[in-house]
């Protein structure tokens, strides 16, 4: 499960902006993770859970190998960190 980013969102909403939704429209958070299939999942979080999941964000990077210099994409929290190529191990 990688998260790729969290946000509030509005229930009923019809327009983008707030003011120009139904007056009655409810707000709530939303998670958007990447799941081990690769697939992209939108999961409906409570107030409580924002600071876990927002603590666990990871940036989408095209990575090039040092040693096979073959490209791949991966997930990653900071620029700093390095991750195993797939291709050579």
């Amino acid at each position: 499960m990688i998260v790729i980013s969290v946000s509030k969102t509005y229930h009923n909403a019809q327009s983008r902006r707030r003011k120009w939704g139904k007056p009655r429209c409810k707000p709530f958070w939303v998670a958007y993770i990447v799941d081990n299939n690769e697939k992209f999942v939108r999961k409906r979080i409570s107030a409580l859970q924002v600071p876990f999941y927002k603590r666990k964000i990871c940036h989408r990077r095209i990575l090039i190998c040092r040693d096979c210099e073959n490209s791949f994409v991966g997930y990653v929290k900071n620029d700093t960190e390095e991750v195993e190529c797939p291709y050579c191990g």
